[in-house]
């Protein structure tokens, strides 16, 4: 349909109208379409631990459980590192 538009038989000044639109519709794509590539250097945000802090767990293999969050990048389950008392333990991540 463009070459049809743009072809030597097309008006010179319907040419110059069909011009200055697509201007300003590449203008108005600038202005409202945001491209980013900056990096996502703000770590996950972590809540909802259970146990608390400093609290007694009368048994020996707790339920250890939080909830992630990082709302730029999404969570990676594969950079997930769990450690406890500076030794890294199995988990389990669920979506």
């Amino acid at each position: 349909m463009l070459i049809n538009l743009f072809s030597s038989k097309s008006n010179p000044s319907k040419n110059k109208s069909l011009f200055f639109i697509l201007f300003l519709s590449l203008i108005f794509l600038s202005l409202f379409t945001k491209t980013s590539f900056a990096s996502d250097t703000t770590p996950p945000s972590t809540y909802n631990l259970t146990p608390a802090e400093n609290s007694y767990i009368p048994w020996h293999k707790p339920l250890i459980q939080a909830d992630i969050f990082d709302i730029e990048s999404g969570v990676d389950e594969n950079s997930i590192v769990l450690k406890l008392d500076g030794i890294i333990v199995s988990h389990t991540f669920n979506p």
